[in-house]
């Protein structure tokens, strides 16, 4: 069981555990990306990007108005060179690899995001990540307010108040500005990371792809050790394959996260059984 414990590379540990302020999105999504794909060169990704905000900033005026320099950025990023959402195929694990959507210009709200975010910062506009439910959203700052950006849908732009306001017709009776609100809070990095790697897991889960979802599920414990549903979940597929040790070890982390109730006794109850069988086999 030795590559399910070893399953993470130095390179990622030392990237996500960083200073929130230090950390490269793009560079700690390559880096994973390179646990699926061995061969993959990470410098010569970050370079496209480079090279592609070299492309917007040459057709930039600084002295424009946000609107106006969004709409350059979005007509070369989503217009000439293509990317766009993956509507016919949502759930493809490709889309969730920064590699495989910058190689096919096509993913998820959440890759298309990281994207955008990485070129924002290199051409000069103040953008952060939001982790609105069920939509990745990107909102990019200036002056007195804000504006929200849909990267899955082709870069459409609408002002905060607006989709606030959007929001707020659509919410449920008795929704609460403020709650509205918090969902537009913006994302640190490690949560971005965190959520696209879960979009990920969730796939591979579904399809049974048991060495995958343990992958995912490792590098997402590197980057926050108490997540208590990834414990719980790796704990099982180390059950499932008979790595008794392995499945013990998080059980009796995620007991010490567990409030009292059926829950923590059902827990208490695996440990059992893992230790059970452990002895079996000896």
């Amino acid at each position: 069981m030795q590559f399910i414990e070893t399953s993470v590379s130095e390179a990622f540990t030392s990237e996500v555990t960083r200073r929130e302020s230090e950390i490269n999105l793009a560079r700690a999504g390559l880096i994973f990306a390179g646990s699926e794909y061995p061969q993959l060169d990470s410098a010569w990704y970050l370079n496209q990007l480079d090279l592609i905000a070299n492309d917007i900033s040459a057709r930039l005026d600084p002295n424009a108005n946000l609107s106006a320099r969004l709409k350059v950025m979005n007509e070369y990023l989503f217009g000439e060179l293509g990317y766009s959402g993956n509507v016919d195929d949502y759930y493809d694990p490709r889309n969730s690899y920064l590699n495989e959507v910058m190689d096919r210009r096509i993913g998820l709200p959440i890759t298309l995001s990281i994207v955008f975010l990485e070129l924002a910062e290199r051409v000069g506009l103040e953008a952060k990540g939001v982790s609105f439910p069920g939509h990745f959203l990107v909102a990019v700052v200036e002056g007195d307010g804000d504006v929200i950006v849909d990267a899955f849908d082709g870069g459409a732009v609408l002002a905060r108040a607006t989709f606030l306001q959007r929001l707020i017709e659509r919410a449920a009776p008795n929704t609460s500005l403020d709650a509205l609100e918090a969902a537009l809070r913006p994302a640190s990095k490690s949560e971005i990371l965190l959520r696209q790697l879960r979009n990920l897991k969730s796939i591979y889960v579904e399809q049974g792809l048991v060495e995958k979802s343990l992958n995912t599920i490792n590098h997402m414990l590197v980057i926050q050790k108490d997540l208590l549903p990834e414990l719980l979940e790796r704990a099982a597929l180390y059950d499932s394959l008979g790595y008794a040790r392995g499945a013990v070890a998080d059980y009796e982390r995620a007991v010490s996260l567990l409030p009292p109730g059926p829950q923590l006794a059902e827990v208490h109850a695996r440990i059992k059984r893992a230790r059970d069988q452990a002895q079996k086999l000896h």
